[in-house]
């Protein structure tokens, strides 16, 4: 196994390797079927080798069980969709910030559909949206307002992650009414006039 090998003392053997690694990763690799097991950080060397043909990088991504712990580290960001698409890495704030950053701020169905994913929504509703200080509080804002207004998120989804983003101050998205029910309960409508008018206009006594 490669991260055998990498932690091993056989200098010509990893040298070999390196010199070799498409033929390496073809041919033993993804040959050997109870190979899922690899250490993390010798994935995403494989993931950042240049001379690593995609196909192969893909292959890999598929293959392995271990997620990735920051989609950051991986260099070729055209690798973070099929990472995110086959759910190897971490469900967290960081990463899932770092990916609506590359997608230049646009919730694609990629990001909704690993969200809606049972063990990620769990998993992000113990991570807070706006402790991300390393990213700008703008984007933060951004992210968490598509979020709240995307109406086809699922309610068993939405009532999870809800706690972790930011408060709803200025209500103008029509919403189902179990999704209302869920912001009112989580205290996740800003009390401003704005909100009640429009509670009041679109939801019958829910303000």
């Amino acid at each position: 196994h490669y991260t055998t090998v990498k932690e091993s003392e056989a200098e010509d053997l990893k040298q070999y390797i390196e010199q070799n690694i498409n033929e390496y990763i073809g041919n033993v690799f993804l040959q050997i079927e109870t190979n899922t097991q690899e250490d993390e950080k010798y994935i995403v060397d494989l993931l950042n080798n240049e001379d690593l043909e995609i196909e192969n990088k893909q292959s890999i991504i598929e293959k392995e069980e271990a997620k990735i712990s920051d989609i950051s580290e991986v260099k070729d960001k055209e690798l973070w969709e099929f990472i995110f698409e086959k759910n190897k890495i971490t469900a967290s704030w960081k990463n899932i910030l770092n990916y609506y950053q590359y997608k230049e701020q646009n919730l694609d169905e990629i990001i909704i559909d690993f969200i809606s994913i049972e063990e990620n929504y769990k998993q992000l509703s113990n991570d807070m949206i706006y402790n991300q200080k390393e990213f700008d509080e703008d984007i933060r804002k951004a992210l968490s307002l598509n979020l709240i207004k995307f109406n086809k998120l699922n309610d068993k989804c939405y009532s999870y992650i809800i706690n972790s983003l930011y408060s709803y101050s200025s209500f103008s998205t029509k919403l189902d009414i179990q999704k209302i029910d869920i912001l009112l309960k989580n205290k996740k409508l800003t009390l401003t006039q704005e909100n009640i008018n429009y509670l009041k206009e679109h939801y019958l006594n829910k303000q």
